[in-house]
């Protein structure tokens, strides 16, 4: 099973956004507030390079872990895989 996993606060925009997006193009993820865990997020931060959130992983399917980067690059990656589809 393919599906996106979204490190995320809850209350940012962007995180909000990608949550969002996912669930207009009816898209399975995993929705993961780092609010109460700052060590988590630096891990997070770490692992991925990636200095803000949320942080968007595309998991399953025919790759594992594969890095996609915040809301902007999530709607540029769901864009390429779907041109014809409608986006946000």
């Amino acid at each position: 099973m393919e599906y996106f996993k979204v490190i995320a606060r809850e209350k940012c925009p962007y995180c909000i956004k990608a949550k969002v997006h996912l669930k207009h193009n009816n898209l399975s993820f995993e929705y993961c507030s780092v609010d109460d865990s700052e060590e988590l997020l630096s891990h997070y931060k770490t692992i991925y390079k990636h200095d803000t959130v949320p942080i968007i992983i595309l998991k399953g399917g025919e790759v594992d872990d594969k890095f996609i980067g915040g809301y902007t690059e999530l709607v540029s990656f769901l864009e390429r895989r779907t041109p014809s589809s409608n986006t946000e």
